[in-house]
């Protein structure tokens, strides 16, 4: 009888197991929200739920740091929704000044993250002509642009401005 009773529960918990990472439980609607200058194909593909894996072995925290290492991204939250449904919202970086790189220019939000080249700079944005030469989009200016950025932040929408120094 103890026998038959424990391969009954061994039996319903390999089941269990199997139906927990099995299709009918696994990532296969996956919504974004909040992005406007990263496409939405970018945030998924850097999420890493092309697979779609069990939603047990999705870790919303691991998968938040990997979006937010996007360019544009400043913070992501995720959550897991069951029984087959992952949401990403995404709050973005707002750019603060542009940067002369070579014939170019790189947007940089108020940390000195450079958020994307463009070949002319926006309108409304400070032009900051400090000793650093932007790397590609995602990376960080030196820290000798700080303070002029801290400037350019403070600054109200649309005062086009140039700093130099």
């Amino acid at each position: 009888m103890a026998l038959g009773v424990g391969v009954l529960v061994a039996g319903l918990a390999v089941g269990g197991w199997f139906l927990a990472h099995s299709r009918l439980l696994s990532a296969r609607v996956v919504t974004v929200s909040g992005s406007s200058h990263t496409p939405d194909a970018e945030v998924l593909a850097a999420a890493g739920l092309g697979a779609q894996p069990p939603l047990l072995d999705v870790d919303p925290a691991a998968v938040a740091g990997r979006v937010e290492r996007l360019p544009w991204v400043a913070s992501a939250t995720v959550a897991r929704h069951w029984p087959d449904g992952v949401s990403i919202s995404v709050v973005e970086r707002a750019p603060v000044a542009v940067v002369a790189s070579g014939g170019a220019w790189s947007e940089v939000d108020g940390t000195g993250r450079v958020l994307t080249t463009v070949a002319a700079p926006p309108a409304g944005l400070v032009k900051l002509a400090a000793p650093v030469s932007p790397g590609d989009p995602g990376t960080m200016l030196a820290p000798v642009a700080r303070p002029g950025l801290a400037v350019a932040a403070s600054l109200p929408p649309a005062s086009v401005v140039s700093i130099s120094y």
